[in-house]
């Protein structure tokens, strides 16, 4: 007798019944917060974002009776304002899923002891936390487990402190947290793209997953018919008795909707196949599909079967199962996993996840949900104890100081037999800056003549020289799509005095030809420029770049740390030219390394009006500045300085002099980053962009 079935479910907030909610809640036109909002550097849930933590909604941008994610999909439900995230069921929820508050706060709102396995979305109170962060944002926190709630009203909390834990209560179909945004009442999505344009509410945004993945896979000898289904529990095993047994198995699929073939093979110890029912194939399915079948067959001989489960035709499991020909099953223990700590070099302010980077799907060999204990320690002292069923923990920030040593030690267990434990340790570190993480600058820009030609600025600190390797890159930039290139770039580097120290037309024809070709990265085109030079410390340089000839066009200036070992650093790197419209507009690259050495703070400008008492003709009236990371989201984004940060940037001694000017501080994790200046309302003019380490 066979026996399959394939469904699908989703975590469905209606309107959220709140008992003792008082604000209003409303939504806007484009979900976009304010640039002056707070950003968030983690998801505030106990596990991996699209691992075990699935991310079923998010806010719904269409305010028309469609439906429309960030993303351009329907990853959401009309009218829905906030982020869903579904955890692997009531298993997990029994053992504890954690939720934590994603930035500093004080609570503003609480209510707990409601029932919380509800799996139909009927307008019941819902258990949540609703916290203040200041200037009018606030985070809400539904659906949380009964009896959970670990914050009073006035209380103020941390980020990364833990508040509550997931549950299923209120209008929901299964456990999992909706994380709602709002600044002045107002709902905003945090994520950005291409149908939620603006600035990003993530420091490093969360990747988005469209592969189709299993999250969890259970071995059962249930009649899966009277299953009542995902959320709920079946048994599990990973042992069956020899002669003719019934084996099932349920998984739960991420971003299901690509399914269109499942195949089977049951397989002997000797790989012999003793069934391979025919495969089941669909023409459309869930995104967060469940899929369950139990088979009838002869089990002939005792040891170590297989099930392999394809999907698409692509083995995603081969689920290892024991038979015995008597006895009871013996309970076995969960593997070992591996750890790491996000992020990898901890600041004092940062709030420290450690997270389990291994597969955990075939973890337990009894098929049993593994838990974890987190043991947390600074310094060798206990500072947080947990069981969690997420495949990460957190500690608050400011829970250790520079120079302490934090670790992790993670334990699985099946809730009876504890597997191998993983520690994972950090000494923490001083806040990071640009020092020795600022490697590169690159703009890209029209090279006019006069003053209007293309102009790089930087500055190395320390007791050391710095060596660096400087590019005016012209005709290979075709080959990117750019029109109108410069044909044939002059490259110039000057001291802080004005003197010429170097430079160079084609690189081949230099005498550090050799040199150049040795970096790695000699410019594509012989018609292109480099110079190798040697910075004095504490002295500024200038790169220009002409057209040979009086030539105009796009080109590109570029400076590479060629010695980030040397006690030196380049602390400010700028580049100066002719902004104008469409494509035009100065865009400048600049990369963020080191070695693990956590965020670097940084003050990014963008100069036109006080250019003029320089002598510039024709500054740029009221720049613009956007900050984009490497996966072209916009990270922040300025008008005048005074708009937001101005406390933070006048603290800096970094503020531009001219009100129309723009700067942001801006806390980035190791990566490339790309700053670009427009002029407001497409006005166009002279325009420079700056980088300064802020330490």
């Amino acid at each position: 007798m066979k026996r399959k079935r394939l469904k699908g479910w989703s975590v469905v907030l209606g309107g959220i019944y709140l008992l003792a909610m008082t604000s209003k809640v409303f939504a806007q036109a484009n979900f976009a917060p304010s640039t002056c909002a707070k950003k968030y550097s983690f998801y505030p849930q106990g596990g991996n974002f699209f691992g075990d933590l699935f991310p079923n909604n998010f806010v719904d941008l269409d305010n028309s009776s469609g439906i429309l994610d960030w993303h351009c999909g329907n990853y959401t439900y009309d009218g829905h304002l906030g982020i869903d995230t579904e955890i692997l069921g009531f298993p997990a929820q029994a053992v504890g899923v954690p939720i934590f508050a994603v930035l500093d706060g004080t609570v503003l709102e609480a209510h707990d002891g409601e029932p919380d396995m509800n799996t139909t979305a009927a307008n019941v109170p819902v258990n949540y936390v609703k916290l203040d962060h200041g200037d009018g944002q606030t985070t809400t926190y539904f659906h949380m487990k009964k009896d959970s709630v670990a914050v009073s009203i006035g209380q103020s909390v941390k980020a990364g402190q833990q508040i509550g834990l997931t549950g299923s209560s209120g209008s929901s179909t299964a456990p999992h947290l909706h994380l709602q945004s709002e600044l002045n009442g107002v709902v905003f999505e945090p994520f950005a793209g291409s149908c939620r344009g603006g600035v990003s509410s993530w420091i490093a945004q969360p990747a988005f997953r469209t592969d189709l993945y299993l999250r969890e896979l259970v071995l059962t000898n249930d009649n899966l018919f009277n299953w009542k289904g995902f959320p709920f529990d079946t048994s599990r095993t990973g042992t069956f008795l020899t002669g003719s047994q019934s084996v099932g198995f349920w998984c739960v699929l991420g971003n299901g909707d690509s399914l269109r073939k499942v195949s089977l093979r049951y397989l002997r110890p000797d790989s012999s196949v003793a069934l391979a029912p025919t495969p089941y194939t669909t023409s459309s399915f869930f995104r967060n599909g469940v899929v369950d079948f139990f088979y009838t067959l002869n089990l002939d001989v005792t040891g170590l079967w297989h099930l392999e489960i394809s999907i698409n035709d692509q083995v995603v499991a081969n689920a290892p199962f024991t038979v015995i020909d008597s006895g009871s099953p013996v309970n076995r223990p969960p593997a070992g996993v591996e750890a790491a700590f996000d992020p990898p070099a901890p600041t004092a302010n940062d709030v420290l996840f450690c997270r389990i980077t291994s597969s955990t799907l075939l973890l337990d060999p009894d098929y049993d949900l593994p838990r974890f204990r987190y043991l947390w320690k600074v310094n060798g002292v206990t500072v947080r104890d947990v069981i969690s069923a997420g495949l990460a923990d957190a500690i608050a920030r400011n829970s250790a100081a520079a120079g302490d040593t934090v670790t992790c030690t993670v334990t699985p267990s099946d809730g009876t037999l504890d597997g191998p434990s993983t520690v994972v340790s950090s000494s923490v570190a001083v806040p990071a800056s640009v020092s020795d993480h600022l490697l590169n600058i690159s703009t890209r820009l029209p090279v006019r003549t006069g003053d209007d030609v293309l102009i790089g600025g930087m500055i190395a600190t320390g007791s050391e020289p710095k060596k660096v390797i400087i590019r005016a890159i012209g005709p290979s930039l075709g080959a990117a799509g750019v029109q109108g290139v410069l044909p044939d770039p002059v490259l110039e580097l000057h001291d802080d005095t004005g003197a010429i120290v170097a430079s160079n037309d084609d690189w081949k024809t230099s005498a550090q030809a050799a040199d150049i070709q040795a970096t790695g990265i000699a410019p594509a085109s012989d018609l292109e420029a480099a110079i190798i030079a040697t910075l004095n410390p504490n002295h500024g340089y200038t790169a220009v770049v002409r057209g040979k000839g009086a030539a105009t066009g796009i080109a590109v200036v570029e400076a590479y740390d060629l010695a980030q070992g040397a006690n030196s650093k380049l602390a400010n790197i700028s580049t100066r030219g002719f902004v104008d419209t469409g494509d035009n507009v100065l865009i400048g690259g600049f990369i963020i390394g080191g070695a693990g050495q956590g965020s670097a703070g940084v003050v990014v400008r963008a100069i036109g009006p006080s250019l003029a008492g320089a002598g510039i003709a024709n500054p740029l009236a009221d720049p613009l500045l956007e900050i984009h990371d490497g996966n072209g989201v916009l990270a922040t984004f300025n008008d005048d300085w005074k708009d937001c940060q101005a406390a933070e940037i006048q603290a800096t001694s970094l503020q531009p002099s001219d009100d129309n000017e723009s700067a942001v501080v801006a806390t980035l994790r190791p990566g490339n980053y790309t700053a670009i200046i427009r002029g407001k309302n497409n006005s166009t003019g002279i325009g420079l962009m700056e980088v300064y380490n802020i330490q």
